[in-house]
């Protein structure tokens, strides 16, 4: 994000949620928001709208793990590792929610609670899905020999 133009961006993040006849609170308006407000340093009231979008009804489970991974990606670990929990308080005990705990845990460098999220992932796994089961096998791998996955 360019943090450019930050109060404007503010306004028109709230008007895509408020807006008369057109705003719509949903996960895209208000992960925006958040969005603005972690660009113009308000991180405690970004967080608040992280949360938020997370957890709205129109949050889908992978795109929260994407949003958590990307986080991860600009080094803001413990962001992507907040996006994750609230991902696993919104779809607890679901393969993708574990393997952000994994990757968030192994971010902060807690590779053995990042092992047992991997191995509860790997329970929630389709066997049939041949790329996950061997990804998850060889992250595990990794995080056994004290290694980040990320």
């Amino acid at each position: 994000m360019q943090k450019i133009n930050l109060d404007e961006a503010l306004e028109w993040a709230d008007h895509a949620i408020d807006g008369k006849w057109i705003g719509q609170k949903n996960y895209q308006t208000l992960y925006t928001k958040a969005m603005v407000l972690w660009a113009s340093g308000s991180k405690e009231e970004a967080n608040t709208y992280f949360e938020k979008a997370i957890t709205h009804p129109t949050a889908v489970i992978f795109d929260v793990h994407g949003m958590g991974r990307k986080h991860i990606a600009k080094g803001e670990t413990d962001l992507a590792f907040d996006i994750f929990s609230w991902n696993a308080k919104a779809h607890p005990n679901q393969c993708p929610v574990n393997v952000g705990l994994m990757r968030g845990y192994s971010a902060k460098g807690d590779y053995k609670t990042a092992l047992k999220y991997c191995k509860k992932a790997q329970k929630n796994i389709d066997p049939e899905d041949e790329l996950n089961v061997k990804s998850l096998k060889k992250l595990q791998i990794l995080l056994e020999q004290g290694k980040d996955v990320n």
